[in-house]
């Protein structure tokens, strides 16, 4: 999960831009439309955060069941998202990761907010840019989160930008954020349900394709994902090491190493370690297919990152490693299926582990501290309790 408070650090040429634009003057809607024909939701942020936003958009489609809902994304997650039955278009924006190529970033932005002709955005997002894009939309009833970001030469409410806002936590799960989000729009309680991801055929198709190729039976593997965009997030590589040889040994079952890109050395040094037998490396998958790969398995083990998010949507048994981050901000709900490790050290919740390669005492003890002997006990309770294939 991208944290939203290291999006708001921005530049100072950013922070001048998005202030002047919150500054200038909207005028104002006397009321949300009660029957809104064309809604925008965007949600700029990371896998994980577009996966919690799920049920929100999906309370909208609920309370406005006739209208056109439009999601905005970056474009990588669009895949993973755009099969989903309360959204009628999934538009994939290129989200870079240097400021240099910010500019592109919100003129697609723009061209989306500007040209849908919406009556009603909803901006989950709380990040400046998105919010300064929305702010310059004068037509659409618009709606945010009151969200104070800081820069080391000031900072701006995000809540001049919008019609309607919905108070911001730092603390609150994410889930629970979006929610609150929908709740002052549609003006009445809402009740949302879990995340559920709904993956297209012809993804399903090719794991499948992929799995006979292998070998390997739906249900009769075990997905391990080492990887996390923030290093302090991981757990250690000889934990890894340790928990591979083990699940080897004790459960028989293939397992597949899955990771991004950049997650390529580090997969490479753990089966350098544990040897190749019984372990297939699945490296720079397309998001989708790796979805559909985690639907079928027994069991996924990752840290906090897109995997557990993943895993949780699709209903498949999990066991997710946090460390910098409390769970209560962005863990899947608790039940027999999803099953979380967290040290809860007393410099946890960790504010700076975005910005760091390692914690500022050396070594990371909130990861270090889960230890391979326990993750292997509930692993072994999980599998016992689960029918192959799924």
């Amino acid at each position: 999960m991208i944290t939203r408070f290291f999006r708001c650090l921005l530049s100072y040429p950013s922070a001048r831009r998005i202030r002047e634009s919150l500054a200038r003057q909207r005028p104002p809607r006397p009321s949300i439309p009660e029957s809104p024909q064309r809604i925008l939701c965007i949600q700029m942020n990371a896998i994980g955060d577009t996966i919690m936003t799920q049920p929100a958009w999906t309370a909208l489609r609920h309370r406005f069941a006739g209208a056109v809902i439009e999601l905005a994304c970056q474009d990588h997650i669009r895949p993973l998202i755009k099969a989903d039955p309360s959204l009628n278009q999934v538009t994939g924006i290129h989200m870079p990761r240097s400021g240099s190529q910010k500019s592109d970033h919100n003129r697609e932005l723009q061209k989306v907010v500007h040209a849908g002709h919406h009556d009603l955005i909803v901006d989950f997002s709380a990040l400046g840019d998105v919010s300064a894009v929305v702010a310059a939309n004068l037509n659409a009833f618009t709606a945010g989160f009151a969200r104070y970001c800081k820069t080391p030469w000031s900072g701006f409410d995000l809540r001049s930008a919008y019609d309607i806002h919905a108070p911001y936590s730092e603390t609150d799960h994410i889930r629970a954020l979006d929610l609150r989000l929908v709740q002052s729009v549609c003006g009445m309680p809402i009740a949302g349900k879990p995340p559920k991801l709904f993956i297209q055929y012809d993804a399903v198709e090719k794991a499948m394709t992929l799995l006979r190729k292998w070998g390997v039976e739906e249900g009769g593997y075990i997905i391990v994902h080492p990887g996390a965009k923030w290093l302090p997030k991981r757990w250690p590589e000889r934990h890894w090491k340790r928990l591979l040889t083990d699940l080897r040994d004790r459960f028989r079952k293939t397992i597949l190493l899955l990771g991004a890109e950049e997650d390529r050395q580090v997969l490479k040094r753990i089966i350098a370690s544990t040897g190749p037998a019984g372990i297939l490396p699945i490296i720079g998958e397309a998001v989708d297919v790796a979805a559909a790969l985690i639907k079928t398995a027994a069991v996924c083990i990752c840290n906090d990152s897109a995997a557990m998010h993943i895993a949780a949507a699709v209903d498949t048994p999990l066991l997710a490693l946090f460390g910098p981050v409390s769970p209560s901000r962005s863990a899947p709900p608790f039940d027999e299926k999803n099953i979380v490790f967290y040290s809860s050290m007393f410099c946890s919740p960790c504010t700076l582990y975005y910005s760091r390669s390692r914690c500022r005492r050396g070594i990371n003890y909130c990861m270090y501290a889960i230890h391979p002997d326990e993750v292997i006990r509930r692993i072994g309770s999980i599998i016992d309790t689960v029918k192959t294939p799924l």
